[in-house]
């Protein structure tokens, strides 16, 4: 079998660094041959309760182990890693706060083979396949674990082989406070590595915990082939023997004091072993796929001793001092006569424009004679000379071509870096929302919808790349479909009042009747829906212009209009199909009133100059002095639009937003979930027997349901509405009627 090797990471970052801090550290190997042999080298360490120099202290460490591993060379039956960490255990390190805990994991991969060593408890587990193709986990750190001595940092050495389809993980200590062994086992091996980071970073950002949290994936996806037959582990053993302890503190990691004894041991050991000893096999290469955003390309290098290293520091900066100087000189020497050789020529050029002295003829005839003697000399020189020559010109265009196209390459791949990292952003918050949407988070769903839309919207997707991209689109369109629970519904249209001439800008339901209003018109409209005839009703006032709201109680007996003066309440009679004016007083002297609703018999009024809600209480002859409702009218209400109550009151504002008021007190109220976001509306309705909540947005077409926390129910819209202004619903007969153009349609809501 083929194996793809796939090496992913995920990151959280705490925001409290003292508290917890996670370092991971991968390392990829350069391109030469004996260090790209030696594999990947990666470290997941955690401190806690530490101090800074703490943190520094050990990337040191981790960088020395780093540059020790690739720069010793490879010894047959010697396990570098582990030469590598003796000499660190010999070595004094210490956290610097008292209560600072250090938990790390040191490992290389080479093919296959991994080779690690840990200090305190951090994560490391092993996921496998058993002969059922389930999976099984091992916890490789609690399988050898040993009591951590003071002095070492690391206190034994692991090794063993991945299998191909197998999963292993390293993780930084704290993670396994969110997860638990089996919650990873699930999430790991039921998806693709890369999806598999995306969730358990979404999930450890919403830990809020002040921890930062940190580890790497490594996995063998398996490919089919024609291959030679290889040796099989028997993974139904009690303990697997994928890993298993090499050498035990005694052995390996011993302080200096025990190096003879170790030597001695190892070479009595060495020769009863050297008949079965085989020669170590190389690791075999595999394609590999990395996802890490800490992976760092390994640049080669190598020491000096301190004496050679300070000799060659003095010799070079000597050098660079010596032809530092002689640049100098140089530069301003051919500076110098570059501007001299400019003025005179200026001067020439002066003087054969304006013939100064009658010197112009002169001047020509010298430069023609320049001419004729460069001509010559050209002309004169060896063959040999002009063709060295030709080859400088020809080699310097080359050279300063090369140049530009050095830097356009160099700009071309930092480009496609940045187009790459976009383009992977964008599949990744992809994946991200559908896995959301998959486990029922909605809100989750939606942000990481928003998110990937609105990349994707100032993406410019190469023409490779174009299918992939048209993929991503049809996915996040079925998604945001999904997500919004928008229903397109056939739509029944009832009156036409445009073939009439008249004018409609709201509409509201008493008994059969629909009736229309306009702020531009003191006619109101009037449909029979059992006779289907129009009538209207015209007002006695003569100074009535319009009407700019309504409201009609529940009792069904009369229907309070609102007139575009913005004080003014008509009342209109469905028995006797006509209008009278109703008493009504403010507190405020020069009231703009922006909504009504008639609730138990009383009227309330939203009175946007006064940034007050009254409550006026019912009279033979209308209503009486408005008293204040709000107890606290710390915001802002002068842009309300609208107002509905059902014992708690909810007012529309022009932005979309929605207030919520219980006994005149506001109370925390957010729309949540619908797409696009409400950034408007015109009408706003519910009532006591009512389930949701109904807002109408002409902007977007749409009517919102929404139930009475403000999560979204669904969203309605039809085919033949263009801009609707009106709507009345019915929630108990599932029908709506929504105004659209002086059209009146009825919706089926079922």
């Amino acid at each position: 079998m083929d194996q793809t090797l796939k090496l992913n990471e995920f990151f959280v970052e705490g925001d409290n660094q003292e508290l917890s801090h996670v370092l991971l550290h991968v390392i990829q190997p350069s391109t030469e041959e004996e260090e790209k042999d030696k594999g990947y080298f990666f470290a997941v360490c955690e401190i806690n309760d530490g101090e800074k120099e703490d943190a520094y202290n050990l990337q040191q460490i981790i960088d020395r182990i780093e540059n020790s591993y690739y720069e010793t060379p490879s010894e047959p039956g010697k396990n570098t890693l582990e030469a590598i960490l003796e000499k660190i255990n010999k070595e004094n390190f210490s956290l610097a706060g008292p209560e600072a805990e250090l938990t790390c994991l040191i490992g290389a991969l080479r093919g296959n083979e991994i080779t690690f060593s840990f200090r305190g408890e951090p994560g490391a587990l092993l996921f496998y396949k058993n002969k059922e193709g389930g999976y099984q986990k091992m916890d490789l750190v609690a399988a050898n674990q040993e009591e951590d001595e003071e002095d070492k940092l690391f206190s034994q050495i692991i090794q063993g082989k991945i299998s191909g389809g197998d999963y292993f993980i390293a993780v930084s200590k704290h993670v396994a406070d969110c997860f638990d062994h089996d919650r990873l086992q699930k999430i790991i091996t039921g998806r693709a590595p890369e999806q598999s980071v995306g969730h358990l970073e979404k999930v450890l950002s919403g830990m809020d915990n002040g921890y930062s949290y940190g580890g790497l994936i490594i996995h063998f996806d398996k490919q089919e082939a024609a291959a030679a037959p290889t040796a099989k582990i028997d993974k139904s053993a009690e303990r697997n023997a994928l890993f298993e302890t090499e050498q035990k503190t005694a052995r390996t990691l011993s302080p200096s004091l025990f190096d003879n004894i170790n030597t001695k041991a190892r070479t009595e050991e060495n020769d009863e072993e050297t008949d079965e000893e085989k020669p170590a096999e190389k690791p075999t290469p595999t394609a590999a796929q990395i996802n890490m955003a800490h992976l760092r390309q390994r640049t080669a290098t190598r020491q000096v001793g301190e004496a050679g290293g300070l000799t060659n520091t003095l010799s070079i900066i000597w050098k660079g001092l010596k032809y530092a100087g002689l640049g100098i000189y140089y530069f301003f020497f051919f500076l110098a006569k570059f501007v001299v050789g400019i003025g005179r020529w200026l001067i020439m050029l002066f003087m054969v424009a304006t013939n100064l002295q009658n010197r112009r003829r002169t001047i020509l005839d010298a430069w023609g004679q320049d001419w004729n003697d460069f001509k010559q000399r050209l002309k004169n020189l060896p063959l040999i000379t002009k063709i060295l020559g030709a080859a400088s010109i020809i080699f310097a265009v080359i050279f300063a071509g090369s140049i530009v196209y050095l830097q356009v390459a160099k700009k071309q791949a930092a480009d496609n870096r940045i187009y790459q990292e976009s383009f992977q952003t964008i599949k990744n918050t992809t994946d991200a929302a559908e896995s959301a949407m998959i486990y029922g988070d909605t809100d989750g769903a939606q942000r990481e919808s928003i998110k990937a839309r609105d990349l994707l919207a100032v993406f410019t997707c190469q023409p490779e790349d174009k299918n992939t991209c048209d993929d991503i689109s049809s996915r996040l369109a079925a998604l945001t479909t999904k997500l919004r629970k928008l229903d397109t519904l056939p739509m029944n249209l009832i009156v036409d009042w445009q073939t009439l001439g008249l004018k409609a800008e709201k509409i509201y339901k008493i008994d059969n009747k629909i009736l229309g209003i306009s702020s531009s018109s003191p006619v109101v409209l009037v449909y029979d829906l059992l006779t289907k005839e129009n009538k209207t009703v015209s007002p006695m006032e003569s100074s009535l212009s319009g009407y700019i709201s309504a409201s009609v109680p529940k009792e069904n007996d009369y229907v309070a209009l609102l007139a575009d003066d913005a004080k003014t309440v008509m009342q209109y009679d469905p028995k006797t199909n006509s209008l009278k004016k109703a008493e009504i007083s403010y507190s405020s002297t020069q009231p703009q009133i922006k909504g009504l609703i008639v609730y138990n018999r009383r009227l309330y009024t939203l009175d946007a100059s006064a940034n007050q809600i009254y409550r006026h209480d019912a009279t033979k002859a209308g209503y009486g002095l408005g008293k204040d409702w709000l107890k606290d009218n710390n915001f802002n209400l002068r842009d309300g639009i609208d107002m509905t109550v059902d014992g708690d009151m909810f007012v529309l504002k022009s932005n979309g937003e929605i207030f919520k008021f219980t006994q005149g007190v506001r109370v925390d109220f957010t729309v949540q979930g619908v797409d696009p976001a409400l950034t408007g509306g015109d009408e706003i309705w519910t009532y006591t027997d009512l389930n949701n909540l109904y807002v109408l947005d002409s902007v977007n077409k749409r009517l919102i349901v929404l139930d009475k926390t403000g999560k979204l129910v669904r969203q309605i819209t039809g085919a033949e509405l263009a801009a609707p202004t009106g709507m009345v619903v019915e929630e108990t007969k599932n029908s709506a009627y929504i105004l659209d153009a002086n059209k009146v349609y009825q919706l089926n809501l079922k």
